[in-house]
């Protein structure tokens, strides 16, 4: 029984040292920062903007970035049914640096399940698209323009200021 007890006492102790941790690293996957003992956390996606002077919000978890065939897709949905989302395309993308125009990028704003919304023209030169950063898991920007009805000919218009995202890659 001792030659036993001899021989599994060093494998619990050693058992016991490999599971206990110096420093918790569990992360909650909620989207939002969380530091803990080592310093890491987890990132904030965010795709906002104001609309004609009245702020609107993306849904963290409906906001999103990803590139086919060198173009850069932004997007940022809410789980409304009458909000607007936003979408940002960005042809020929080269990474960080500043977009202007139409001849470069669009931006829109649509109402789900309506083909109704408001984007750049075809001869836009206002509106811009700055990207800050592109660590090929996160980019971050600023954005901001003057958007037109597609559906209408009254010619009605949105402002879009303050614009700003930060949206995984995926």
């Amino acid at each position: 029984m001792r030659k036993n007890l001899a021989l599994l006492l060093p494998v619990v102790f050693i058992g016991l040292l490999t599971s206990c941790k110096k420093n918790d690293t569990s992360t909650s996957n909620n989207n939002s920062n969380t530091n803990n003992n080592n310093n890491t956390s987890n990132p904030t996606y965010y795709f906002k903007a104001k609309l004609n002077g009245t702020s609107w919000e993306a849904d963290a978890v409906f906001v999103s970035a990803s590139i086919d065939n060198g173009r850069l897709h932004l997007v940022g949905g809410k789980t409304s049914s009458t909000a607007y989302s936003g979408q940002i395309s960005i042809d020929k993308y080269k990474g960080v640096g500043t977009y202007k125009g139409a001849k470069e990028m669009n931006i829109g704003f649509t109402l789900p399940n309506i083909m109704d919304g408001f984007q750049t023209r075809a001869d836009d030169s206002v509106s811009i698209v700055k990207i800050l950063s592109d660590d090929g898991k996160t980019i971050t920007g600023t954005f901001s323009g003057v958007l037109f009805d597609q559906n209408t000919s009254k010619n009605d218009s949105m402002i879009v200021t303050e614009g700003s995202f930060s949206t995984p890659m995926i």
